[in-house]
């Protein structure tokens, strides 16, 4: 079973879930207006439009069901703040790469800081990040990494400062990356974070850790009765 999860963040979303379906993807996730879009999944109502005709089994989705449902969550709603960066499609995003998930977790922490002007400047700053940073996976905590450094690099100055969960990553402490990391990144790290590279398994580096253990959460929780 193959089922393809991906945002409309970069605007491409219907795209890709069009090709995924023609290469025998079994299912595909979308979510409901006024929630869909932007750095959510690709709305319902949009994507059955783009499968008419297909022959493709929609799971039997009543319109006027999804209707109702838009209505009463956008009444449920009217009270909430909707970031405006959280519904709009951004195309500068594949050249970051920024995650939609975790995209209004980062600008709702920039706008709270008074740095969210900044916001273009430091998904700017993300390419070089990731290409001198290895090229890890950008899903949590690896794009959490990225962002932090970008946004180091960018309120800071280009490699002032070494984000802890990037400057780790580069040095090994994460496993391997997909592509080796910037050899002068891996020892301007080195010499921030006073850490030598590794590439010892993370997993016998975080059994190092007592807090880390599974016997040392086992005991936690019986001591709490749980």
């Amino acid at each position: 079973h193959i089922r393809l999860h991906t945002h409309e963040t970069a605007g491409v979303s219907v795209a890709c879930y069009l090709a995924a379906l023609d290469a025998g993807a079994d299912g595909i996730d979308l979510a409901a207006s006024p929630v869909s879009g932007g750095t959510s999944q690709p709305d319902i109502l949009t994507m059955m439009h783009a499968v008419k005709g297909m022959n493709y089994d929609l799971g039997g989705l009543e319109i006027s069901k999804v209707l109702k449902y838009q209505d009463t969550l956008q009444k449920s709603l009217k009270d909430y703040f909707m970031p405006p960066e959280a519904t709009q499609v951004s195309p500068l995003i594949p050249f970051s790469p920024m995650p939609g998930g975790a995209l209004t977790a980062n600008t709702q922490m920039m706008r709270d800081n008074g740095t969210l002007d900044k916001f273009p400047e430091v998904i700017k700053a993300m390419q070089e990040v990731v290409e001198k940073g290895g090229y890890g996976t950008s899903v949590t905590p690896v794009s959490q990494f990225y962002w932090q450094q970008a946004y180091a690099n960018v309120m800071f100055g280009p490699w002032k400062q070494i984000a802890p969960g990037y400057g780790k990553m580069v040095l090994g402490y994460f496993g391997k990356t997909p592509v080796e990391p910037d050899e002068e990144i891996v020892k301007l790290a080195s010499e921030k974070l006073k850490l030598e590279p590794t590439k010892e398994n993370p997993l016998d580096i975080a059994d190092r850790d007592e807090k880390k253990t599974f016997k040392y959460w086992e005991g936690r929780l019986k001591e709490e009765n749980i």
